[in-house]
């Protein structure tokens, strides 16, 4: 087994602006064939409107046909949790104690939580091995190119090589 941090793949490497090809690795990286399309057919309509939804927000062509069973688990506790939520709220509508069920023990927490414990847990994990947690959000860059006000600066950028070449 490897030890130390994984290895980052190399598209996201470039799209994080990191990429430095003396590093690459000297064989091509194995690439996976096909994009994610439907959803499996066991999904709700609510599931169908996540995966669809999820996808839609994704980088471009990031996620491959091998991706969908982490997506698929992602999607699900996003549905677990949503749902568990939803239902815990109708219980506190009518409740005292928010978050407590009573019960001939006397008050519990309400089994709903450890639900959306569980779902929040699913997304965060399927969502880290996707890369949709924040911190590997903030590393990436869009390869958009800046608005440029329609000067040449050629002049410019050969006087600045120029002047780092004579240190």
């Amino acid at each position: 087994m490897r030890r130390g941090p994984k290895r980052k793949p190399t598209e996201l490497k470039k799209m994080a602006g990191t990429f430095q090809p003396c590093r690459a690795p000297s064989s091509p990286q194995p690439v996976a064939p096909g994009a994610i399309l439907d959803p499996p057919g066991h999904f709700s309509a609510r599931q169908r409107e996540i995966w669809q939804q999820t996808l839609a927000n994704a980088p471009r062509n990031l996620w491959r046909a091998v991706d969908a069973g982490v997506l698929t688990g992602y999607v699900l506790g996003l549905s677990l949790w949503e749902t568990a939520n939803i239902e815990q709220q109708k219980l506190d509508a009518g409740n005292q104690n928010p978050l407590l069920v009573v019960s001939e023990r006397g008050a519990i927490l309400s089994p709903y939580l450890r639900v959306m414990r569980l779902g929040a847990e699913m997304v965060a994990r399927f969502g880290a091995e996707l890369g949709m947690s924040p911190s590997s959000r903030s590393s990436l860059s869009v390869d958009e190119p800046l608005a440029t006000s329609g000067k040449d600066w050629s002049r410019l950028d050969a006087l600045l090589k120029k002047a780092a070449n004579q240190r």
